[in-house]
């Protein structure tokens, strides 16, 4: 709580105009949901006109992530799909794998909430968007490696993620 309250104290930098969205990933894995959605609307309002990847992007992962762990996965697959429009233009290789992360356990977890509800759900387009979000990890893995680079670590993992999630739709 200490360093929570340090943060949106600070002017920190590139992030400055969405001081909020520092903090919300800490306040939605504590299950803090009320907090989580006061910080989101603050940080929506303060950034709703932008459409930069690293401000607006991170703002629609973490409403994704927020409404995964509240149980809403149909929500947070929409917030990935607006955060993955706006990275569509640029050729960031940072935000897009977790991006995709994000969308394929949100599409699993839209499986898995219609089994339990006695819901429909049409398996094989939620396989369909699925791959296409693996695809788009593999090719970013891939470009790295054409260009004589490694690929992170963290995108190494996030394409196994997204794999992991994908099987669930099986």
């Amino acid at each position: 709580d200490v360093l929570l309250r340090a943060i949106n104290d600070q002017d920190i930098g590139i992030c400055v105009s969405s001081a909020q969205l520092v903090p919300l990933p800490m306040v939605v894995r504590r299950g803090r949901f009320d907090e989580a959605h006061r910080l989101l609307a603050e940080a929506d309002e303060m950034t709703v006109g932008l459409t930069i990847v690293q401000t607006r992007g991170l703002f629609h992962m973490l409403a994704a992530e927020l409404a995964l762990e509240e149980g809403r996965p149909d929500d947070a697959y929409e917030e990935v799909e607006r955060a993955l429009a706006l990275a569509a233009g640029t050729e960031d290789e940072t935000l897009k794998p977790a991006m995709c992360a994000l969308g394929t356990r949100a599409l699993a977890d839209r499986l898995e909430h219609a089994h339990s509800h006695g819901l429909r759900a049409d398996t094989d387009k939620l396989r369909l968007q699925a791959g296409g979000l693996v695809q788009e990890v593999d090719r970013l893995v891939a470009a790295r490696t054409a260009r004589g680079a490694r690929p992170t670590n963290r995108a190494v993992a996030l394409a196994a993620s997204c794999a992991a999630e994908t099987s669930r739709l099986e």
